[in-house]
């Protein structure tokens, strides 16, 4: 799908029959009919009633692309606007910076925490019994989260 600049010769939003008012979809969104100087047409869709994008006599950059129509027979254009330089793009993530150790032991021993509370709070086992619940788990987890970061 190539970037077009066209000047827009006509835009209107799709109405209610009954109403006469721009028609909403299941989502709250609604579609514009837009025509360009150009010769080409086809429908934008806009969260906003009120949307300046594609106003009459405006130049705009656009892109279209053709898409089949849900009886099968013939396309429709659907017309979006390009990203904007330097919007956040999907494949302009920010690779993922995985945890520390200590961040993750950190998290580790909270959990931990919390679930020997839990379990001290319903079945009424001992403080002693508690805390030696907590300490071995968390040597379980320490050792766990220590081979998991030798492999890496």
């Amino acid at each position: 799908m190539a970037e077009k600049k066209a000047v827009v010769k006509e835009s209107y939003y799709i109405k209610d029959k009954e109403t006469k008012q721009p028609k909403q979809d299941n989502y709250g969104n609604y579609t514009m009919s837009i025509t360009f100087d150009n010769g080409d047409n086809g429908f934008f869709t806009t969260k906003y009633n009120d949307n300046k994008s594609f106003d009459a006599g405006k130049e705009v950059s656009y892109l279209i692309e053709a898409k089949p129509k849900k009886s099968g027979e013939g396309t429709w254009n659907k017309i979006t606007l390009p990203p904007k330089p330097n919007s956040f793009q999907p494949s302009s993530r920010p690779v993922w910076q995985g945890k520390t150790t200590k961040e993750m032991k950190f998290e580790a021993r909270r959990d931990a925490i919390e679930l020997c509370v839990r379990m001290y709070i319903a079945t009424k086992v001992d403080y002693e019994q508690m805390k030696d619940v907590f300490h071995e788990l968390v040597n379980i987890l320490d050792a766990k989260i220590d081979e998991l970061n030798s492999e890496s």
